[in-house]
């Protein structure tokens, strides 16, 4: 079994062509090796892999230790302990009550596994500018909105820059002196332990590739990609050379870490951490016309998972993006019933005098026309 002490691991369940989960659904090949990924969920600091294998543990003599049922990959720098069946039992010995939080970790994940959802429990939030030409001061204005937003959703937030780097730790920590590998590893063993003490840690990234920007992504659990939504959606620097990779690119030569996900494209990336596009819309926000065409932002960035429409000058867009990375979405389904839809206006109109926030909404038939 190993404890994740500090970053976030991605793990991989795989069967075989024509297998059943145990919902009865059964799994189509998509490659030529005869597996399949069938399920991907990410764990984060302070959880652990690899319990059932453990738990399942025989200490009796000639019986067959089970395996492990998948694998799994760090996703950004990964500090991991690694726990024995024998240490193992030697800490339920001297801690019982240790063996609570284990379990208590794997029913969720079980539980999480079972409604098909993952958990967002991320630490850093990296934020990428990007654009054909990406205007730094509103990404920086970005960072800064969402760290506060974040700080009124009730989470310590640590926001963080390579000018802020150099507030805590001296001048040229932030840009010249992360180019030697040793003081960047303790660089960024001094990051890691600040994800002991706040909830969140909010990066901005410079605008070009510099050794911050790349420590910047290395520590990410998610990455947030920040555009203005009327600017070109062509790919930055920081997003081509670090991020993305361009479909005309070598891959075999310039990147180690491809996703592949379908028999028809392949999901090219620099990095596996998940990553979400911010549009920012500025002007009255009364009079701004509705988003369209978002969809030309993913041609060149066919990983992002998610994506947000952020007015500039409303505050509850901000806590919006702040509460669905902290896990604290609030989403609204409505059902249909022909006329009988119509009272979900009222519903809606009451969860509005509640100040309850609606982050995501769906429905069907009546509800979609209203």
């Amino acid at each position: 079994m190993w404890l994740i002490i500090s970053g976030r691991l991605r793990t991989f369940t795989k069967r075989k062509p024509g297998s059943r989960s145990r919902k009865g659904r059964r799994a189509k090949s998509n490659n030529d090796s005869g597996n399949i990924t069938f399920k991907e969920v990410d764990v984060g600091r302070g959880q652990s892999v690899g319990e059932v294998a453990m738990f399942a543990a025989s200490r009796q003599k000639g019986d067959k230790v089970p395996t492990h049922a998948g694998s799994c990959i760090a996703i950004r720098d990964t500090e991991l302990v690694r726990l024995s069946h024998f240490s193992f039992m030697q800490l339920c010995d001297l801690h019982p009550r240790s063996i609570l939080e284990i379990t208590a970790s794997l029913a969720r994940r079980l539980q999480e596994d079972s409604m098909l959802v993952t958990s967002r429990n991320y630490s850093t939030i990296c934020v990428v500018p990007a654009g054909g030409q990406p205007n730094v001061d509103m990404v920086s204005g970005f960072a800064n909105n969402l760290a506060r937003a974040l700080e009124m959703e009730g989470h310590d937030t640590q926001l963080m820059s390579s000018d802020k780097l150099e507030e805590y730790l001296g001048v040229g920590c932030g840009g010249i002196k992360l180019a030697d590998f040793f003081f960047r590893e303790q660089v960024s063993q001094w990051l890691i332990d600040q994800e002991e003490i706040y909830r969140f840690q909010v990066m901005l990234a410079d605008p070009t590739d510099t050794e911050w920007t790349k420590l910047c992504i290395r520590h990410a659990d998610c990455i947030l990609v920040v555009a203005n939504a009327s600017d070109s959606s062509n790919m930055s620097a920081v997003e081509s050379k670090l991020l993305f990779i361009n479909r005309n690119e070598n891959t075999s030569n310039n990147c180690d870490h491809i996703d592949n996900r379908s028999t028809n494209t392949t999901i090219y990336t620099r990095q596996r951490s998940r990553k979400e596009l911010v549009l920012l819309h500025r002007g009255d926000p009364v009079s701004i016309a509705r988003p369209s065409n978002t969809r030309r932002w993913f041609v060149q960035r066919p990983s992002i998972r998610e994506h947000h429409h952020v007015r500039w000058r409303v505050e509850d867009d901000f806590r919006r993006v702040a509460r669905c990375l902290a896990g604290q979405a609030v989403g609204l389904v409505l059902g249909g019933g022909g006329s009988r839809g119509l009272a979900h206006l009222g519903v809606i109109q009451e969860m509005e005098r509640e100040n309850i926030p609606i982050d995501y909404i769906g429905g069907k038939t009546i509800t979609i026309k209203l």
